[in-house]
């Protein structure tokens, strides 16, 4: 679709990548003819090792969601969190600014949201189920522990069937809207909060369209 409205002529395609192998499949890709890459977890942080430079965004979370494959070497962008703060902000009734935001895991996703809804102005709170990872990036992103205060949304950045203690999904089951970073099949958030949740495939929108004008500007 993207593609069409940008009327350029092109195939989108799914490319199964093994943990650990993502540079010889970057190689391939570069010698197929390919330049637009969406990355998913779990190669978010490994391929963000391998890019020659880096979009701000990408710097910040530590991990990339798009690359471009230039011919002075692959470069990285990370659109995770700008999606999702667009995702919330369309759910939401209020402004992302100024309201509390509770981000649930601090993987390559959240981090990302992490970023993003404090650059938007958002009241940042984090919670993960490792507290000493929690508690670094706490630290690394100047943000506080969510301790159950209420929120305005909840965006769920955990792996697929991921489960939460009982306490923490008493606390989502009260907070007005809660998004799961998953889509489809993946997501599984529903099941064990007994209540709607806002799945990802408004993110994932937002981040591949943000994506696509990007490899546009780099071209």
């Amino acid at each position: 679709m993207l593609l069409a409205e940008a009327g350029l002529e092109g195939t989108s395609e799914a490319i199964a990548v093994s943990k650990g192998t993502a540079a010889a499949a970057l190689r391939r890709l570069a010698r197929a003819g390919f330049e637009g890459v969406a990355v998913t977890t779990p190669l978010k942080e490994e391929v963000a090792a391998l890019c020659a430079s880096l979009e701000p965004a990408a710097v910040e979370a530590g991990a990339v969601s798009a690359l471009y494959l230039g011919s002075d070497g692959i470069r990285g962008a990370n659109f995770d969190g700008i999606a999702a703060t667009v995702a919330l902000a369309a759910a939401l009734p209020v402004p992302v600014q100024g309201h509390a935001i509770a981000v649930l895991g601090v993987g390559a996703t959240g981090r990302a949201a992490i970023a993003a809804l404090r650059s938007a102005g958002a009241r940042v709170l984090i919670w993960n189920r490792t507290e000493e990872r929690m508690l670094a990036v706490a630290r690394a992103f100047g943000v506080d522990v969510w301790d159950g205060m209420p929120l305005a949304a909840a965006f769920v950045a955990l792996p697929p069937n991921a489960s939460l203690p009982v306490p923490i999904l008493r606390q989502l089951a009260a907070c007005p809207i809660v998004m799961d970073a998953n889509y489809g099949s993946r997501a599984t958030l529903e099941v064990q909060l007994r209540g709607p949740v806002e799945d990802g495939r408004a993110m994932l929108a937002a981040g591949a369209r943000a994506a696509f004008v990007w490899w546009l500007a780099e071209r």
